[in-house]
């Protein structure tokens, strides 16, 4: 029961819902006024939400740290997933992200690596999987966006394409 309070109000926090407690269930609400109080207020004093009274109500807001929690715990999770059927077209992620920013290239890299995407050369990844929606998630995380380039192609070569077609056990 605890954890489903918790629950209730973590996904109210992370879905930037400014009542979070009243997103909890009523009957947990009115069973565990004080869980709700003191999990707001440990997260307010770890500085992931801020509280504030307006009209005897309490809004909650995450903040910046908040978002960053948020964020990390979206990167954690993250997965390509694999589609019933290929489309025929293979993402192909190129970057040149500049030596003062060598920490996130090397996470940016790590990631992609653990999205397993394949590598062609050192700054040049391929999967033939939807990728759109988790690169924009590590763009933002990595602030690495104006470096990396995307494209879509049918082709890449008949030894590449044969290559990694194999390593994604992709049909012929």
């Amino acid at each position: 029961e605890l954890l489903a309070i918790h629950g209730a109000l973590a996904l109210a926090i992370l879905l930037g819902n400014r009542r979070a407690a009243d997103r909890a269930p009523s009957i947990l609400r009115r069973a565990y006024p004080d869980v709700i109080r003191r999990t707001l207020h440990r997260l307010a004093k770890l500085e992931l939400i801020s509280m504030a009274e307006s009209n005897g109500e309490i809004i909650v807001t995450i903040t910046t740290r908040g978002s960053q929690r948020v964020l990390r715990a979206k990167l954690d999770d993250l997965e390509l997933r694999r589609p019933k059927r290929w489309d025929q077209r293979w993402r192909v992620i190129i970057f040149d992200i500049p030596e003062e920013h060598r920490v996130a290239r090397r996470l940016f890299q790590q990631k992609l690596r653990a999205l397993k995407c394949a590598p062609i050369q050192r700054s040049v990844y391929a999967t033939p999987y939807p990728c759109t929606d988790e690169l924009a998630l590590l763009y933002e995380v990595f602030e690495v966006r104006p470096f990396v380039h995307v494209f879509e192609t049918s082709s890449l070569g008949p030894t590449l394409d044969g290559r990694l077609r194999a390593r994604f056990r992709l049909p012929r």
